[in-house]
């Protein structure tokens, strides 16, 4: 994924094994967007402008049916997976 500057501070990256293993049931593009449910920071937002992360609409309810995953194709953005809220 690479570096990004928050702040003056340089951050890494990393996506888990897991998600670079995943593609998009849709359009079978590879290493979807990881969806980061809550109300996000300046650093979340930062990081969803960047494209590292996409940020969900902080006032949904954590239902069994939230979404983990985002295809970053453009025309795409199809969500799945389930977060396990209990984990």
């Amino acid at each position: 994924m690479g570096a990004f500057t928050f702040g003056g501070d340089t951050m890494h990256a990393f996506k888990s094994a897991t998600v670079l293993a995943l593609v998009c049931p849709r359009c079978s593009l590879p290493s979807p967007l990881e969806i980061v449910h809550g109300v996000p920071s300046a650093e979340m937002i930062e990081a969803a402008v960047a494209g590292l992360i996409a940020i969900a609409n902080p006032f949904a309810s954590h239902g069994d049916n939230t979404v983990a995953y985002r295809c970053r194709a453009t025309g795409c953005g199809h969500e799945w997976g389930v977060i396990d809220w209990e984990a």
